[in-house]
């Protein structure tokens, strides 16, 4: 729910920062925040790929003493 009202005012803010911000940047700034970027990238796509298809794991098949509780919180 908070994605869905948070993604068009992020998909308004990169055009406007940018219209702002054009050609006004530090080449220094770029050298140092593109290969973290990178790195961010590259790393967030090795965790994507390693995670589950579903979005749930489970430690094992059988069925465990511990109830499973499910909670769902919005803000």
């Amino acid at each position: 729910m908070v994605l869905a009202l948070t993604a068009p005012l992020m998909s308004l803010a990169d055009p406007i920062t940018l219209r702002y911000y054009w050609q006004r940047w530090d080449a220094r700034q770029l050298r140092l925040l593109m290969p973290t970027t990178l790195a961010g990238i590259v790393v967030g796509t090795w965790v994507e790929a390693a995670l589950p298809a579903s979005g749930s794991v489970r430690a094992s098949p059988r069925r465990s003493r511990i109830p499973e509780v499910s909670c769902s919180a919005s803000i």
